[in-house]
C-alpha cells in the first residue's frame, strides 16, 4: 500500500502541473489571470471552491491527528497543500502516515 501512495504522490505531482506550467509557458507568469480564469464561470468556481474545502478538511484532520501519528511535520504539509496540490500533499501525507504506523 505504501508504495500506491508514492505513486499516487508522484502522479499528483506531475499531472496537475503539467497545466499549470504549460499556461505559464502560453501566457507567462500573470496571477491575475490565472485567477480571472480559474473563477470565470460556476463550473470552474465549484470545482474551485471544493479544492479549497477539501483542503481544509484535510489540514483538519492532519491537525487532530498528529500526535496520535507521531506526525511532527504538519506544517510542511500545509505548504506542500498550498504551493503543488492536495493532489500531491495528500498522498504523500499518507505515504509518511504509513511509515509511522509502521515503526
Amino acid at each position: 500500500m505504501k508504495n500506491i501512495y508514492l505513486t499516487l504522490a508522484v502522479i499528483g505531482l506531475v499531472g496537475p502541473n503539467y497545466f499549470i506550467f504549460q499556461f505559464i509557458i502560453s501566457h507567462g507568469f500573470d496571477l491575475l489571470l490565472i485567477v480571472n480564469q480559474l473563477y470565470s464561470n460556476f463550473a470552474d468556481l465549484a470545482f474551485s471552491i471544493n479544492l479549497l474545502l477539501c483542503s481544509i478538511f484535510f489540514w483538519y484532520y492532519m491537525y487532530t491527528k498528529r500526535n496520535v501519528n507521531n506526525m511532527r511535520f504538519a506544517k510542511a504539509y500545509i505548504f506542500l497543500n498550498l504551493m503543488l496540490g492536495l493532489s500531491f500533499s495528500f498522498p504523500l501525507y499518507l505515504y509518511k502516515e504509513s511509515d509511522s504506523k509502521n515503526e
